[in-house]
């Protein structure tokens, strides 16, 4: 059984920008004065409040967000784009045309990801993760099953592909999807309001580096497509804001982004299998900008 929760500020405009996530009670009871409480109450969740469509979590709200909290540290796994569905992404990128059909590609990325990954690990996906309703490969329920196969604590940040409704994915497996911008902060989560459902992101630091996950690569020399420069230009305000060291994005497949601070995580990069912060961070990070001990 999952459970979305739409708790709105008491105006439809957002005037306080912020909405925090938290396990303190006293907290959490100053900071939603003007919250729907009683809804709340009435499903045992007392101590975890989310503004209007921000944000949703499955089942039990208050240990999702905890944990949520808990994942963000060098054992996280990471990927992007495993797009199941996209034949025309199979036929045009040699990395996955060589798997020879795209049954063998899905079914290969399920048995990397299952090899790495194990029922109790986070894993982060920098979002497409499926091809606009999976409609063009298959009926949505095949793409439901590969989603479902896929062990871990699946955290999905939305990519411009992911538009299918949210519950689509939490019955596919996923514990939340990230639909605007989270900022960790002194062990609290803050929502802020966005232009669009494409502009998630999570800011935070792992030792001691300020790091922007997201979908779109910020500073993309060549703009290929310019339907998304709105959320690119809300997305490198933020990381200029929150002073960020450097963005793991999605998005570009095999392209590379020729930035200092844009690394790529999709699944083109990584053999198409989950990478755990760590290494990527050691292994793919430039030298100058940060290194995990």
């Amino acid at each position: 059984m999952w459970l979305e929760i739409y708790v709105w500020t008491g105006s439809n405009n957002l005037s306080s920008r912020i909405v925090v996530v938290g396990w303190s009670e006293d907290f959490v009871r100053r900071a939603s004065k003007n919250l729907l409480a009683s809804a709340l109450t009435s499903y045992n969740l007392h101590i975890c409040f989310l503004s209007c469509y921000l944000f949703h979590f499955k089942a039990d709200i208050t240990m999702y967000s905890k944990l949520l909290i808990e994942s963000i540290n060098p054992d996280l796994f990471i990927t992007s784009d495993p797009q199941f569905g996209s034949q025309g992404l199979f036929n045009n990128v040699p990395a996955r045309t060589a798997f020879g059909d795209i049954e063998t590609l899905h079914q290969s990325i399920v048995n990397n990801w299952n090899s790495v990954v194990d029922e109790n690990d986070f894993v982060l996906c920098l979002g497409d993760f499926t091809q606009n309703h999976a409609d063009k490969y298959a009926t949505t329920l095949a793409v439901q099953e590969y989603s479902r196969k896929l062990n871990g604590k699946k955290y999905l940040i939305r990519g411009n592909h992911d538009v299918d409704d949210t519950s689509w994915y939490y019955d596919s497996g996923w514990n939340c999807v990230i639909e605007y911008p989270l900022i960790l902060e002194n062990e609290q989560l803050h929502w802020l309001s966005a232009p669009t459902p494409f502009c998630g992101c999570l800011i935070c630091e792992i030792n001691g580096c300020r790091v922007m996950f997201s979908h779109f690569a910020l500073y993309e020399e060549e703009v290929r497509d310019t339907r998304y420069l709105v959320e690119k230009a809300f997305l490198r305000d933020l990381f200029t804001q929150y002073q960020c060291d450097f963005n793991i994005h999605g998005h570009t497949h095999h392209r590379d982004v020729d930035h200092p601070q844009c690394v790529s995580a999709c699944m083109e990069k990584t053999a198409f299998t989950p990478i755990r912060l760590d290494r990527f961070m050691n292994e793919v990070i430039p030298e100058n900008i940060c290194k995990v001990a």
